[in-house]
């Protein structure tokens, strides 16, 4: 019999900033994280940023804006529009819908989350593990 590995939702890079919340329906989310590209994990999931694009904090922050609203403008362009929020940190969320781009200072939270691939993050809560 083979033995398979677990690897926790933390290993993969959920629950860490920054990351994608996409609002599936009313109080049900799924997670994308963002990670930089060039990291040397194979089990992380989510979208990656371009290293040559990130400089200082200002550049990462316009990468993953530029990543956000590539994800968002995919959605649209398949004709499957979602609202999705990106959220840099514990204060600090964008968000866009098909009514346009709205920026809060409250996160997500709440509901179910789930990862990309449909599992079950955790029910009711923060979407987030470790504050920075």
């Amino acid at each position: 019999m083979k033995k398979f590995k677990s690897i926790s939702f933390a290993e993969r890079g959920y629950g860490y900033f920054p990351y994608l919340i996409v609002r599936l329906r009313a109080g049900l989310y799924q997670q994308i994280p963002i990670h930089r590209s060039g990291i040397e994990n194979p089990y992380l999931e989510g979208l990656f940023l371009e290293e040559n694009e990130i400089e200082n904090k200002h550049n990462y922050e316009l990468a993953c804006k530029k990543v956000f609203k590539t994800y968002w403008q995919e959605q649209m362009d398949a004709g499957t529009p979602k609202d999705v929020c990106l959220v840099l940190n514990r204060s600090e969320a964008y968000y866009l819908s098909p009514e346009g781009l709205c920026n809060r200072n409250s996160i997500p939270s709440r509901g179910w989350l789930y990862t990309i691939h449909d599992e079950l993050i955790q029910e009711d809560g923060n979407h987030f593990n470790y504050p920075l």
